[in-house]
């Protein structure tokens, strides 16, 4: 079935047919009106002047008698050249006279019409002698009105044959257009109309028109249709492998274990998976808030690192990547894994940050418990030896850098060795742990930094303060003091344990 609206069907008064049926009419009314103007004023003229003709051709046949006439005076001669002048449809009346003063004048009816001079053709009268002179005047009166009909009526004539001339063309030509191109362009509009693009039907070709612009048209049009068959069939088909591949990719993007989003240049979300508002950012502003909202400076703790990998994303074209730490309401830090990457449109413009985020969390945590468990004193449960030097090359270096000064307090406990050999291994950890609380209440400030380098040995780093000043003496003093007192065993027993300080600066000592 025809899918087109009744309005679409061609209308009969827009058909070519009719059009070329009205330009012929029209047409052949004005080239009737000028062409039978001109034809009647022509006709018109040359009836006049066939009639003036044969007025000429009976004046030159009497004119030797009206001039014998004229020239002797004879009536008889002068009554045969009138009446025979008067025999004639076209002359009213005849005056013959001579230049002596013979007169003959004849009306042809018995009521005479009025005497019109402008109606009036006359002769001039020759000698019959020979030596042309003039011997008087024939002056006919012409019917004026008779001869004005005849001559109507003539071009008339003319114009009616001419009318009907053109009548005739116009249909011949009117049929020949509707025989060899009205109907058969009628034939294939009809056809073209029932045709729905997409399917197998084609239109019918008349073998008549094969080597016409007709039969070329409808092989075009042919072309066409299995070329829209073609293209449509293959628009589906995509189209299912389109809505296929969506499908997978939606469920892909809403399904993963990883947040996605799509940004803005200026950080305004443009969409979002339901993992990233979920398990992510459970905080997300609402999406009305969102077009308007930087959601780097709103996701993370410190967004200017975030827009760092943004523009480098964008000015080298790769895809940059980083742990972050998310801005929480909570206490507890929540750490995501991200990666950005700046994707650019064919043109150039509207280009989009993309970013995938997986909560690392779980895994940061474990690296800081590996690296406290690396760096601390499992005993004590301070810096162990790896952590005093790994502290003391950031302090150095930032000392260095704003030119502060840094001592190191260097202890070993005297007498320890005594005590594991005479309380065993359990009595010395609980001395560890007794002038590890000690000399921790002996520091200065919280910055201080006490760690265990070895079995009975000590590390005490002070930032910002010189080896050889008050503060330096001061805390020496605290340390040795911390020890005064004995250690007392959970059993009963008790010991007096001593140490040994050594004492080293920076920059001073390198």
């Amino acid at each position: 079935m025809n899918n087109r609206s009744p309005d679409q069907v061609p209308r009969l008064s827009e058909s070519l047919e009719h059009k070329l049926v009205f330009t012929l009419c029209t047409a052949a009314v004005i080239f009737s009106i000028v062409a039978g103007a001109a034809q009647f004023t022509h006709s018109y003229r040359q009836e006049v002047q066939r009639n003036r003709a044969t007025l000429d051709s009976l004046a030159v046949t009497v004119h030797s008698s009206a001039s014998i006439a004229a020239f002797v005076g004879n009536e008889a001669i002068a009554n045969d050249v009138i009446e025979g002048l008067l025999r004639n449809s076209e002359i009213l009346a005849v005056n013959l006279e001579s230049n002596t003063g013979y007169h003959v004048f004849r009306w042809k009816n018995p009521k005479a019409p009025e005497w019109h001079k402008e109606d009036v053709v006359s002769y001039q009268l020759l000698s019959p002698t020979g030596n042309h002179e003039p011997v008087g005047t024939l002056s006919i009166l012409t019917d004026a009105r008779l001869i004005a009909s005849r001559a109507q009526n003539a071009a008339l004539l003319q114009l009616g044959t001419l009318i009907l001339q053109t009548i005739v063309l116009g249909l011949i030509m009117l049929l020949a257009f509707r025989r060899l191109i009205g109907r058969p362009l009628s034939n294939l509009t009809q056809q073209l109309h029932t045709v729905v693009p997409g399917t197998s039907q084609r239109v019918d070709i008349d073998p008549e028109q094969n080597n016409t612009e007709i039969g070329v048209l409808a092989a075009s049009l042919n072309g066409y249709l299995e070329s829209s068959e073609n293209a449509i069939v293959a628009e589906r088909e995509l189209r299912v492998r389109v809505e296929t591949m969506e499908n997978h990719y939606r469920r892909i993007f809403e399904s993963t274990n990883v947040g996605v989003m799509v940004l803005k240049m200026n950080g305004a979300l443009i969409s979002c998976n339901a993992v990233l508002r979920k398990r992510i950012l459970r905080s997300l502003p609402d999406a009305a808030s969102a077009e308007h909202q930087d959601i780097l400076a709103f996701a993370f703790k410190q967004p200017e690192a975030a827009w760092t990998l943004v523009e480098q994303a964008r000015s080298q074209g790769s895809t940059e990547e980083a742990d972050l730490e998310l801005r929480q309401a909570s206490d507890r830090q929540q750490w995501v894994h991200c990666l950005f990457s700046i994707h650019t449109p064919e043109g150039g413009k509207g280009s989009q940050i993309e970013c995938v985020l997986y909560d690392v969390t779980s895994r940061r945590e474990r690296e800081k418990m590996a690296i406290r468990s690396a760096e601390r004193d499992a005993l004590t449960d301070i810096v162990n030896r790896r952590g005093a030097e790994r502290f003391i090359e950031r302090a150095i270096a930032d000392a260095h850098n704003v030119g502060a000064a840094i001592t190191v307090f260097y202890i070993d406990l005297d007498g320890f060795k005594k005590t594991n050999d005479t309380f065993g291994h359990a009595a010395g950890d609980q001395v560890l742990i007794e002038v590890t609380e000690r000399f921790g209440s002996a520091l200065r400030r919280s910055s201080d930094l006490l760690a265990r380098i070895g079995g009975d040995e000590f590390l005490i780093v002070a930032y910002d303060c010189n080896k050889d000043s008050a503060i330096v003496r001061e805390l020496c003093e605290r340390l040795i003091a911390s020890l005064a007192d004995p250690i007392r065993f959970s059993n009963g027993g008790s010991i007096l344990i001593g140490a040994s300080v050594g004492i080293a600066g920076f920059p001073e000592d390198g």
